[in-house]
């Protein structure tokens, strides 16, 4: 027996160039919302995402079984700004996965398990996070 997960993605964007994504609000995503893989230069900015499984200003057990939520996340990438952005869920808000390199994540609100670099057996480079508010996250700065 296999399981594979069938939950579309929000929005994906894969092998492209100067991208821009700009004042997109992002609500109730079935799995990752936002994916970028294979693209060079992109600047995501006011954008949000609203994954909250209550209207609550916390998270609970409950809460943290809505897994596979994640905000924005970058696999393979290089250069990458993403600020001015918020992220409320139950999972990694902003995702920093195996391949990517060169990014500044700034000026952020994030929620949910907080700030991610890495998955299994990663490798990134350059990663700055900076002015980042975290309110109630679960982990705050987590690295797999």
């Amino acid at each position: 027996m296999s399981r594979q997960e069938d939950r579309p993605r929000l929005l994906t964007v894969l092998e492209s160039d100067d991208i821009l994504v700009e004042r997109l609000h992002f609500r109730q995503s079935p799995y990752w919302t936002f994916l970028a893989s294979g693209v060079t230069n992109l600047e995501v900015r006011y954008s949000r995402v609203d994954n909250r499984r209550t209207h609550a200003d916390r998270h609970d057990l409950l809460d943290l079984t809505a897994f596979n939520t994640d905000g924005f996340d970058l696999a393979h990438c290089d250069t990458v700004w993403i600020h001015h952005c918020e992220v409320w869920n139950q999972d990694d808000c902003f995702d920093v996965k195996d391949g990517t390199n060169n990014v500044i994540i700034e000026h952020v609100n994030a929620s949910g398990f907080g700030l991610t670099i890495g998955s299994i057996a990663s490798d990134v480079r350059n990663i700055t996070f900076r002015h980042a508010r975290m309110v109630r996250t679960v982990k705050g700065i987590y690295m797999k």
